[in-house]
């Protein structure tokens, strides 16, 4: 069945766009200038220069220990490698797939996997264009039929026909498509702060387009990367733990966690590929619109679905999410007191809620 009212916004919502954009990036032009011209204050960390995804000690209690986990790269098609981790591989049980968002790559989820290391095949990827999986050129190669497309090859490339897929963020944005398109691929669903695009359409309020605003900044040629590249990658810690996003438990994120985020970004056009989602998606909402896409968005999603949202999310109002067995029916909605970052703000309550989650559809 296809939902009503969900359609590109076209010219006109290109035009708006502009309006929105043009004090956005006069702003922020004008504040990079000024901030360029101050002499940084910082000193890199000793640990910068770390292997992306090498294993680091951590306070006891904190995150699980990764020395041992493995790493691998799947070939997914003719141009793209994703490379993945898994605690230990489990082939002959059930695929869970964990997909991360932006900033992140697959170290957010160290929590869950190693919750459910023993009774499931975890797995988690790194997106394409991210940390060490293949950062193909141009905006075009991030395209959302693109980024869905990755799943159900990488679920084959892993030895399995389905899986229990499991994202947060840019990673549930594609989660939602991949479940309306390929529900043959995808048994269960689990989506943290995350929107449906199509919905999200509907529900789109004035707060949450100001708080938007850094999509719109995004679409700036060369001016976002050198803003994120600034003081070593900084937005990272202000993103995920110092500023008004970071977490709500300061403890859940540490300095050698940041850097870890921090050394995922150190290959060379890591920092354009994630921006690249951004520009390529408002593409395809205005005037470069992709029809199976669009399709996906339409559709009604029928499998089990366990939607987490902080309520202390600074990115994301609740909003988007209004009306949301329109188009999940089988939806449990659940909000926890943390940020944006629930799985790592909250990982035992979100383990625990995946948990009973998965065991009922068992």
């Amino acid at each position: 069945m296809q939902l009503s009212g969900i359609r590109p916004y076209g010219w006109f919502g290109a035009f708006l766009v502009m309006l929105y954009g043009i004090p956005v990036w006069a702003y922020q032009a004008i504040h990079c200038l000024l901030q360029f011209q101050r002499k940084p204050a910082y000193k890199t960390s000793s640990l910068s220069m770390r292997p992306v995804g090498a294993a680091v000690e951590h306070p006891v209690g904190t995150n699980p220990d990764i020395s041992n986990w493995s790493h691998e790269t799947l070939l997914i098609s003719s141009s793209q490698r994703i490379h993945i981790v898994s605690p230990k591989r489990k082939p002959t049980k059930q695929l869970i797939l964990f997909v991360h968002g932006f900033p992140e790559c697959w170290y957010s989820w160290r929590h869950q996997m190693e919750e459910f290391k023993d009774d499931y095949d975890t797995v988690a990827m790194d997106m394409r264009g991210y940390n060490l999986s293949d950062i193909p050129e141009g905006v075009d190669s991030y395209s959302l039929d693109k980024l869905i497309s990755d799943i159900p090859a990488l679920v084959r490339a892993l030895g399995h026909t389905s899986c229990t897929l499991v994202a947060h963020d840019w990673g549930g944005v594609v989660a939602w498509l991949v479940a309306a398109g390929y529900p043959e691929i995808v048994e269960r669903l689990v989506v943290m702060a995350a929107p449906h695009l199509g919905l999200s359409q509907t529900n789109i309020s004035i707060a949450q387009a100001l708080k938007s605003w850094y999509m719109i900044f995004f679409q700036m040629p060369y001016l976002p990367e050198l803003v994120l590249q600034r003081k070593d990658c900084d937005f990272l810690r202000m993103s995920f733990r110092d500023g008004p996003m970071g977490v709500v438990n300061k403890h859940r994120i540490t300095d050698e966690d940041i850097q870890i985020f921090k050394n995922s970004f150190k290959r060379p056009g890591a920092i354009t590929a994630a921006i690249n989602y951004y520009r390529a998606l408002l593409r395809h909402m205005t005037i470069r619109p992709i029809s199976s896409v669009w399709s996906c968005m339409r559709r009604r999603i029928e499998v089990p679905v366990l939607l987490l949202w902080g309520k202390r999310d600074g990115a994301l109002g609740v909003e988007l999410i209004y009306n949301i067995k329109e188009v999940a029916p089988k939806v449990e909605t659940e909000m926890l007191d943390c940020s944006h970052w629930v799985q790592q703000d909250e990982p035992d309550e979100v383990n625990s809620l995946m948990r009973k989650f998965l065991e009922k559809q068992d």
